[in-house]
């Protein structure tokens, strides 16, 4: 049997057996050598996951992200080393691979506000988070106000589950589907991988966050957002600040300014000749520069000048020779009247003008159609002057940098009203709440773009009642309007839904107007300056915001602040106290006076935001002593 057997194995098993054997001195006893020992074989790469995304609120710039484990519901231990989030929000963080269920977080560093556009930081002690699988290769999930009550939502859920829930991916999944349901988005939105995009490019995440900013600006804190552990405690309030995000579609988040200001417009450029016949017998051959274009709301002026010109008697030469055009324009944007001045000291300290209500052209032709091309040119012909005498010539003027229309100085109202179907342009608007004993009265007047004006009004809590004044075609309804008006911080929604008028007449669609924001402190004893309403004028490449309380502070109080800006930067600004009882400023030109330049006060990119950090303005009263007062707070003019 034996035999047999060994006639069945290999024989170079047999060889070798019979080797080993004999190595050992054989026996019954022996035993099989090991192998020689060889290299060890290398130890497994140290695996790791990669976690990368962005943090947007909207996007915020210089947050801490880290990674921990999670305990139980809440967050655990401390994985890996943290990161920064860049200018755009984007984060990339490496945490051991096998971690499992992450919890990531975002604290600190700053955002743009999508509803206000003013740069803001994340609240401290908050924190946006969200939940993710770690088990090697890359993930990634976004940080964002949604993300972070999808895991409150998840969390909770969990820990009141005992210890038998498990706050895992599937559990803020879970949370994640039912948030979307809640806030009324779509539900194919993945608010982990999806990036929240704003301004013209926004989509329904950045749409959302936009809301969460208006639940803000309405009058909650981001902190008690953040910290809510149930989204349908916020869902009303969510809803009502979605409805304005339609009306009002939010302010595109600036670039922060460059440190460097970017470059003015550049030199106006002025030639031609205007002759003068009659009492102001002459001419005028403006200087190189000598070409200024202002423009607001309802007009544009062109001006034309040489300065200095001597006169005689006088021992400086400190006057200005110089022709102005003033074109108007009606409240629907239609072209009105163009009026003429001219002064000329060298002939006559008077000036002359040409009288509209006689000549509503006073015989200037405007080569440049509203917001064309330039440079502009001016032809006088015969042009009538009060008094006698006409104007003849043509000039020719530009300003790089300049605006050239009303409709390019910002906006104050957007949206439309459809009338049948038709949608027109709101060029204008107003909103008044007034209060007088026991009654309120809230009016809102629309100028369309087709010349007709819509007014809105109503007392107290009694429906509103709409009429449309119209050449053809206007209206009135007294009950059942179907308008709604929504009055926020940021300005006054109004929403025509089927607004029947008498004559056949429908509204519909929704207009917002923007308001006035911010507040002034400073260390003068001048109070608090809140204003209620601004302006904005642009001559050459400067623009000109004023910001007033129109007449409702008191004497010793500001009621008039006035900010100019060139190439971005903030160039001069002005404080004035009652009417006219005091003024301090400060500007460029001032410094040969022993003013201060204007070295506080910070222009935002969106171009009508100005944040004074302790910014020292300079005077007092007439005839007192010059006193310095430091300014510091945000203001914001209306528009878009």
């Amino acid at each position: 049997m034996l035999s047999l057997l060994r006639f069945s194995i290999p024989s170079v098993f047999v060889l070798a057996t019979s080797m080993a054997l004999v190595a050992c001195g054989g026996g019954d006893d022996a035993v099989l050598a090991p192998p020689a020992a060889g290299p060890p074989p290398p130890p497994p790469a140290a695996a790791s996951t990669t976690v990368t995304g962005a943090v947007v609120k909207g996007p915020v710039s210089a947050a801490q992200v880290c990674g921990y484990t999670v305990a139980a519901n809440a967050r655990g231990t401390a994985l890996g080393s943290c990161t920064t989030s860049d200018a755009s929000g984007n984060y990339s963080l490496t945490v051991p691979a096998g971690s499992g269920a992450l919890w990531v977080e975002a604290t600190g560093g700053s955002y743009t506000d999508e509803v206000s556009a003013v740069v803001t930081s994340l609240p401290a002690g908050s924190a946006l988070r969200a939940l993710v699988t770690a088990n090697g290769g890359t993930v990634s999930t976004m940080l964002t106000p949604l993300t972070t009550l999808a895991l409150n939502a998840a969390a909770a859920t969990v820990g009141s589950q005992g210890n038998s829930g498990t706050l895992n991916a599937a559990a803020f999944n879970a949370a994640a589907t039912q948030l979307l349901s809640t806030f009324n988005l779509p539900a194919a939105l993945n608010i982990a991988s999806t990036l929240p995009t704003f301004g013209s490019s926004i989509n329904d995440y950045g749409t959302a966050l936009t809301a969460i900013s208006r639940m803000v600006a309405n009058g909650s804190t981001l902190a008690s957002i953040l910290a809510a552990s149930q989204p349908s405690a916020l869902a009303a309030a969510y809803a009502a600040a979605a409805s304005l995000v339609l009306v009002a579609p939010p302010v595109t988040p600036p670039v922060t300014p460059p440190v460097t200001p970017p470059a003015t417009g550049g030199s106006p450029s002025a030639s031609g000749t205007l002759a003068a016949a009659g009492a102001l017998a002459g001419s005028i051959t403006p200087q190189a520069t000598g070409y200024e274009i202002t423009v607001e709301p309802d007009s544009i002026s062109h001006r034309f000048f040489l300065t200095p010109v001597a006169v005689a008697g006088f021992p400086t030469a400190t006057s200005t020779a110089a022709v102005t055009v003033t074109r108007g324009y009606n409240a629907d944007g239609s072209l009105g009247n163009t009026s003429v001045s001219y002064t000329d000291p060298r002939v006559a300290l008077t000036p002359v003008s040409c009288d509209v209500r006689v000549s509503t052209g006073c015989g200037v032709t405007i080569s440049t159609p509203t917001g064309a091309t330039h440079p502009v040119t001016l032809s006088f012909n015969n042009t009538p002057l009060v008094g006698g005498g006409t104007l003849n010539g043509s000039l020719v003027g530009d300003a790089p940098g300049a605006l050239w229309s009303p409709s390019e100085l910002p906006r104050t109202t957007d949206g439309a009203v459809a009338i049948n179907g038709v949608s027109t342009i709101v060029k204008t608007s107003t909103y008044t709440s007034t209060t007088v004993g026991s009654n309120t009265q809230q009016i809102v007047t629309l100028q369309l773009a087709d010349g007709s004006q819509v007014v809105v009004g109503r007392t107290n809590a009694l429906p509103f009642s709409v009429t449309r004044l119209a050449t053809v075609g206007g209206g009135q309804c007294a009950t059942a309007c179907n308008v709604t008006l929504s009055d926020q911080a940021e300005g006054v929604s109004v929403s025509f839904a089927n607004t029947p008028l008498s004559g056949g007449v429908a509204l519909n669609q929704s207009v917002f107007i923007g308001k006035t924001q911010g507040t002034l402190t400073n260390n003068g004893n001048l109070g608090n300056f809140t204003p209620i309403s601004d302006s904005v004028t642009a001559q050459n490449d400067s623009r000109m915001f004023s910001f007033s309380t129109l007449g409702s502070a008191a004497q010793a109080n500001i009621s008039l602040l006035s900010v100019t800006v060139r190439g971005g930067r903030v160039t001069s600004a002005s404080a004035t106290t009652g009417i006219g009882a005091a003024l301090y400023t400060c500007g460029d030109a001032l410094a040969v006076l022993g003013y201060p330049a204007c070295t506080g006060i910070t222009a935002g990119a969106n171009g009508r935001s100005f944040t004074f950090a302790n910014a020292t303005l300079a005077g007092g009263a007439l005839g007192a002593a010059k006193t310095n007062v430091a300014f510091t707070g945000t203001l914001i003019a209306k528009g878009q």
